[in-house]
């Protein structure tokens, strides 16, 4: 059995309903995809997706980012790291749902 843990995501927000989404892991994850999304009809529905780069060294990991532009407000919105993104060494991972 293998126990791989979740990747961390923090979310910033700046100028311009512009989202800056961090991932911290234990291995490079530059230039994998993560995916913005968007609760609609009870269900998460993709929105558009970013290409991950390297922003800093943490303690036991580094530090990913990309920036998402949110067109609309009022949407209840997430990150989500997908299993593609995060394999082999971790899990999955989605934000908390913030609203634009």
């Amino acid at each position: 059995m293998t126990l791989r843990s979740p990747v961390r995501i923090s979310l910033v927000k700046q100028a311009g309903r512009r989202y800056r989404a961090n991932v911290l892991a234990d291995f490079d994850l530059t230039g994998r995809f993560i995916a913005l999304q968007r609760l609609a009809g009870g269900r998460w529905t993709h929105v558009r997706r970013a290409r991950l780069v390297a922003y800093g060294q943490a303690g036991y990991g580094s530090f990913y980012t990309a920036t998402f532009k949110v067109r609309k407000r009022g949407l209840r919105l997430r990150v989500l790291v997908p299993e593609k993104t995060a394999a082999p060494c971790h899990e999955p991972a989605a934000s908390h749902t913030f609203v634009s």
